[in-house]
């Protein structure tokens, strides 16, 4: 169904006749009825519509500098005029930000969600830079500046390095890497300033931070520095372990006072020893496994379900989102079971993966293995360029439980951060997956952008049996505001799946988040907070372990 630009007519060319904007607007409409004098809120309405009115002067070109270079951006074949992800870029990750707002949060996300929705806006148009002092003005005064300036930075700095690597050129969209490079210079703001350590964070949740910071710059560094292996290899092994070690020795002690060793290999042995006591009963998944009984776990898994892939499942859309099955059956278990260590698990294999993409060009072995595997309509598989279709996934099942330990207190849990936690497994690891098979089977009536509606009313199906399954298995009642929240989540991450032209197991969890958490607030009321479960004590197994300590001091 792709058609070239010469074939699109004029009204479809424009952000005011694309339908995925009016679903990122959706999002922002929601955000305003939670507060209605959100300044983020009205920043991202004023830049649709100063896009808007400049379509109409420039017939239809989108005024934004270098999105349409195909040497550096990814266009998706589509027929509107979003092939760059504009609205998305607006719209996700400070209105994603503004969702997150809590007691303890408040002021460092709206700061976040305010300056990146400045800096977009400011790109085309630099009179949108007389909002600065009517946004920072309290901020400023309160000794922010520097904490802004570190982070404009960080964001700056990582913007550069993408225009500067070859390998990185035609990877995403423009939209897409603007959705990367906030959340990438959000992390290194947070672990440079360490307010990412507070009292309701486990020390791994920290060692996976500096993990994922550590393995972005020696990814970047060793793709400068030589094309050498063998230097390339030195140190992809050793900026992460040092990253690591630095946060552990500087930091460690706002958890572990009397913890006998701060170094990094020690802890992780006494980390995989220990067995995690996990936040609620399950009644399907077994509790009080030590850590390396899940690593065992994923190996046995990962020698099974991977072989499969290749030899028996030809049909390409079929054998792609075989991938998801794999990490369903991979991350639910765990994360559902001892979230903390699936928290550092993720933060591993993105590290891994990452530096993998240093040193594939140089291995056959790794080479063949990409070419066998991935997917190349996801992701170019050509050695001059970064392959995302593995990362995207792992990353988009990552991000809501990562969220999710920093928006809810690991001494308190409640059901909602399970759900939250979960919600990038269910979105794509099961709805995108069955609704892509149901669709390329079964569906015969199309709608949105190459979707049919049996593939999405089974997305959106698929995804409430899986929440009903995990909600069954919990000894929880659920109140209203949580039912919603899931309903609203779903309904808009199928319109938004059906619609979009980004890559969506990037941008669809942290949509859907998005939704989940502005819901859930707006119907529990603005007072609400997060309360302890009713099923009583922790009955954990096994011993009192490293987990339990992290979450106590």
């Amino acid at each position: 169904m792709s058609t070239t630009d010469e074939a699109i007519s004029a009204p479809q060319q424009r952000l005011l006749y694309n339908y995925e904007t009016y679903i990122w607007l959706l999002l922002v409409i929601v955000l305003l009825v939670r507060d209605p004098w959100n300044h983020t809120a009205y920043i991202c309405i004023a830049h649709f519509a100063i896009r808007w009115l400049n379509e109409e002067k420039l017939n239809g070109k989108l005024p934004l500098p270098s999105t349409n270079d195909p040497k550096l951006f990814r266009v998706a074949p589509t027929t509107t005029a979003d092939r760059d992800g504009v609205a998305a870029a607006i719209v996700l990750v400070p209105v994603l930000l503004e969702a997150m707002l809590t007691k303890l949060h408040r002021d460092k996300f709206a700061t976040y969600a305010q300056t990146i929705s400045l800096v977009l806006f400011s790109w085309g148009h630099w009179d949108a830079t007389l909002l600065i002092p009517t946004v920072y003005a309290e901020r400023v005064s309160n000794g922010e500046l520097a904490n802004i300036l570190l982070f404009l930075t960080c964001w700056i700095s990582t913007y550069s390095a993408i225009h500067t690597t070859p390998f990185l050129h035609k990877v995403f969209t423009w939209g897409e890497w603007m959705i990367v490079t906030s959340l990438f210079s959000i992390g290194c703001t947070e672990l440079t300033l360490k307010r990412i350590v507070n009292n309701q964070t486990a020390l791994s949740d920290l060692v996976a931070m500096a993990g994922i910071v550590g393995s972005v710059l020696a990814f970047s560094f060793a793709r400068w520095a030589s094309k050498s292996v063998w230097v390339r290899s030195v140190i992809i092994a050793t900026v992460p372990y040092l990253t690591i070690e630095v946060a552990l020795r500087k930091y460690a002690f706002k958890f572990l006072k009397n913890y006998p060793s701060q170094k990094t290999l020690p802890w992780l042995l006494d980390y995989l020893k220990g067995t995690e006591e996990t936040l609620y009963v399950n009644k399907l998944i077994p509790t009080g496994f030590s850590s390396i009984f899940w690593v065992v776990y994923n190996a046995v898994v990962l020698v099974v379900m991977l072989p499969l892939s290749s030899r028996y499942l030809a049909d390409v859309t079929i054998s792609r989102k075989w991938f998801h099955l794999v990490a369903v059956l991979l991350f639910l278990p765990t994360t559902l079971s001892a979230p903390a260590f699936q928290t550092l698990s993720y933060a591993v294999g993105t590290s891994i993966l990452l530096l993998v993409e240093v040193v594939r060009e140089h291995i056959k072995p790794v080479s063949q293995f990409f070419e066998n595997y991935l997917d190349a309509s996801k992701g170019e598989t050509e050695i001059s360029t970064m392959v995302i279709s593995h990362l995207a996934l792992l990353l988009g099942c990552a991000a809501p439980l990562w969220i999710s330990r920093v928006l809810y207190n690991v001494k308190k849990p409640h059901i909602m951060q399970v759900f939250v936690g979960v919600w990038g497994l269910i979105s794509i690891g099961v709805g995108d997956a069955v609704g892509a098979v149901v669709g390329k089977l079964v569906g015969k009536r199309p709608w949105g952008y190459q979707r049919t509606v049996e593939g999405s009313l089974a997305m959106a199906g698929s995804m409430l049996v899986f929440y009903a399954a995990i909600a069954l298995s919990l000894r929880e009642d659920l109140e209203w505001s949580i039912i919603v929240a899931l309903i609203a989540a779903i309904v808009f991450t199928t319109l938004l799946e059906a619609y979009t032209t980004q890559n969506d197991n990037l941008v669809l969890p942290m949509a859907g988040l998005t939704m989940m958490l502005l819901v859930q607030r707006i119907v529990a009321g603005p007072d609400s907070t997060p309360v302890r479960h009713h099923g009583g004590p922790n009955p954990g197994h096994g011993r009192p372990s490293i987990f339990s300590q992290n979450a106590a001091n």
